[in-house]
């Protein structure tokens, strides 16, 4: 049986199983997500891209229960499957990008999902301490990322990231689900009052990629990569220590805060791109300082890095 047909009957099975969960009929993020599945089958014809999209959609949506599991399983399932069939650059260019639209569509469409992104927006800042210690671990992982992904095999480091977003819904789900254990605590450690666990790390994990799945070089991905984690983590520290006038048009960031990310991100851009690297840091810089609900600086500051490195034809 051609790949083709068999993504076409795994997409199916997702629809058949979640009507299974919720009687009631598909939400509206599902209806959409399920368009823009066909979308990419249209646009390009690769194989198990459009499974995985509703997948990461349908799995975001039952996020935090059991019934995630076969969503998840689906989703392994599918990239695995485009690791083994259709190997390419490119392919695996649309796997990444697929995941990361479906896990975004969630994001801003699902009705249980927004209360919860809600929350997350309404509490930001309310502790200096967590906000410090978020930041930190996020400074961390981007420092991390920085310096494997230019070493990692493009094949693996694609296929490995979509891999990486379907195992933290699972973290997350059984840390909600239980939250006893060492690990469960030192991850609630670093979340806002009253926010389900990694509400955040899900807009980062959709924006990373959704940024690797725009076909864009190298130099560009890891420039933003350091604003998201880096540049956004040093803006809220500053923010959080230093009082500075505040933006005029958001009151929730100062002048400080956006200094502190555009500068050191316009210089890290020019080490990568030179005058185009650095423009694309201040873009991406200024892009963060207007963020806010409904759109999270961690999926905002990829998509302004993404679409400027378009224009200027870094791609």
């Amino acid at each position: 049986m051609p790949l083709i047909l068999i993504s076409f009957f795994i997409w199916l099975i997702c629809i058949i199983i979640y009507l299974a969960i919720f009687p009631s009929g598909l939400n509206l993020s599902v209806a959409f997500s399920m368009l823009v599945s066909l979308l990419l089958l249209v646009v390009h014809i690769t194989p198990m891209a459009m499974p995985l999209e509703i997948s990461m959609t349908m799995a975001m949506n039952t996020l935090y229960r059991k019934t995630v599991l076969p969503f998840i399983t689906i989703g392994l399932l599918c990239t695995v499957m485009v690791f083994l069939y259709s190997p390419t650059i490119f392919s695996l260019h649309i796997l990444s990008l697929a995941a990361g639209i479906g896990m975004a569509i969630s994001l801003f469409m699902s009705e249980d999902l927004r209360k919860m992104v809600n929350t997350n927006d309404s509490e930001r800042g309310g502790n200096p301490i967590v906000e410090k210690r978020r930041d930190v671990a996020q400074i961390i992982s981007g420092i991390l990322f920085i310096l494997i992904f230019p070493l990692l095999i493009p094949l693996y480091t694609y296929d490995g990231m979509v891999g990486v977003a379907l195992i933290s819904m699972i973290i997350l789900t059984i840390v909600s689900l239980t939250g006893k254990n060492v690990i469960s605590r030192l991850i609630l450690s670093l979340e806002r009052k009253n926010v389900p666990v990694g509400i955040g790390s899900l807009w980062y994990i959709s924006g990373i990629l959704i940024l690797m799945g725009m076909n864009l070089s190298t130099s560009v991905i890891l420039l933003g990569i350091f604003a998201m984690a880096i540049g956004d983590s040093l803006a809220t520290i500053v923010g959080v220590s230093i009082k500075t006038m505040k933006l005029p048009y958001s009151r929730k960031k100062s002048i400080g805060g956006l200094a502190s990310m555009l500068i050191p991100t316009a210089i890290f851009g020019y080490i990568l791109l030179g005058i185009y690297g650095s423009l694309i840091g201040i873009i991406a810089s200024i892009v963060e300082s207007f963020s806010g609900n409904p759109v999270d600086d961690n999926f905002s500051i990829p998509m302004g890095t993404s679409l400027m490195a378009l224009l200027l034809g870094l791609a």
